[in-house]
């Protein structure tokens, strides 16, 4: 299971992780960066304010 979390604004430091370069980013240049494996699929939950959740277990993949 994942969480998303939108905010506007931020203050305070990012924690860096093993997981690779935390970094802000544009929609647009989210776009022109790789993503997570099917991360594409999720990025209408964060644009969309009719869409509150993404399912993907393999079989299905919907957007609710």
């Amino acid at each position: 299971m994942v969480f998303f979390y939108v905010a506007n604004e931020f203050s305070g430091t990012l924690k860096e992780s093993d997981k690779g370069t935390l970094q802000w980013m544009s929609k647009e240049e989210l776009s022109q960066n790789k993503l997570a494996y099917n991360f594409d699929h999720d990025l209408p939950v964060f644009f969309d304010s009719s869409i509150s959740e993404h399912m993907l277990d393999g079989k299905r993949d919907e957007l609710f």
